[in-house]
């Protein structure tokens, strides 16, 4: 996943409870989702609505962002990602979708 892609993940756990957003990329990707309703103005969203799960999702993905910030992943056999791996389009996946699936936490 590239760190784009997380971001959309990560911003999706937002978007899923109403949250509207300042920036105009996300906003604009959220805009065009189906199950998509913003009604929560940013300084207004208040993050105790979310669940434990959802908690622990958002820590992941930012752990997991701060790791793969600047393209280069940290640990063991880091590898610096090309620059066009990491610009990519936005993709239709829902990735809150992806990480619920895939879930090992």
């Amino acid at each position: 996943m590239t760190y784009q892609e997380a971001r959309l993940a990560l911003n999706e756990i937002y978007a899923r409870h109403g949250r509207k957003f300042k920036d105009k990329i996300l906003q604009d990707y959220f805009d065009g989702k189906s199950w998509y309703y913003g009604i929560v103005e940013p300084d207004q969203f208040d993050e105790g609505v979310f669940n434990d799960k959802e908690r622990d999702n958002i820590e992941t993905i930012r752990e997991y962002m701060e790791s793969v910030k600047d393209g280069v992943p940290t640990g063991s056999g880091a590898v610096k990602l090309q620059p066009e791996w990491c610009i990519q389009p936005f993709r239709s996946i829902s990735w809150m979708s992806w990480l619920i699936r895939f879930s090992v936490f």
